[in-house]
């Protein structure tokens, strides 16, 4: 997944930044964001902002950027409920009982942008009949398309996008698809 794990007693990220070099601060493959993720974001969009809080809490921002026809205030709302409800929650975190909020903020706010583009009625993805999806893209860019109508707002589908977004891949088996 290429997760970044970060470590509050060593002060350092524990795990090797897959960016690579871009110049000699971060020649130091542990040294993300170039040693300090608050006042820096990640230049290749992994998708989500982590802070860590002084009360040992974790807040995760995702950044999306929306269009399409089913951009309403309403969809929105629901869309932002609904990531909430599905990620927020306690978490076992290095061994210890967490709270982690998950909450969704306006696209390029951290200098990532994920655009996804709403539609009221199946997306362009004919493999899974219309499903919503989300892609990334090889220079780290991340769109997908979200459908807005029927419960897909609310029926978990749209939690498991967001998902997506912050890094997450499917945990699927290989599977069979059966006609």
């Amino acid at each position: 997944m290429q997760a970044r794990y970060y470590d509050p007693v060593i002060g350092r990220f524990y795990s090797n930044d897959p960016v690579g070099i871009t110049n000699i601060h971060t020649f130091n493959r542990y040294a993300y964001a170039n040693n300090n993720p608050y006042k820096y974001v990640d230049p290749t969009g992994e998708a989500a902002e982590i802070t860590y809080k002084k009360n040992g809490s974790i807040q995760i921002n995702i950044p999306i950027s929306y269009s399409g026809s089913g951009y309403t205030y309403d969809n929105i709302s629901s869309i932002k409920k609904s990531i909430a409800n599905v990620w927020s929650g306690t978490y076992l975190v290095n061994g210890k009982d967490t709270y982690v909020n998950v909450q969704i903020t306006k696209g390029n706010d951290l200098g990532v942008d994920n655009n996804v583009e709403l539609i009221n009625g199946p997306t362009s993805d004919i493999e899974t009949q219309g499903k919503s999806f989300v892609q990334t893209y090889t220079d780290g860019t991340t769109s997908g398309e979200w459908r807005t109508d029927k419960n897909n707002l609310t029926n978990g589908s749209i939690g498991h996008e967001a998902g997506h977004l912050m890094g997450a891949v499917d945990q699927y088996d290989k599977m069979k698809w059966h006609s």
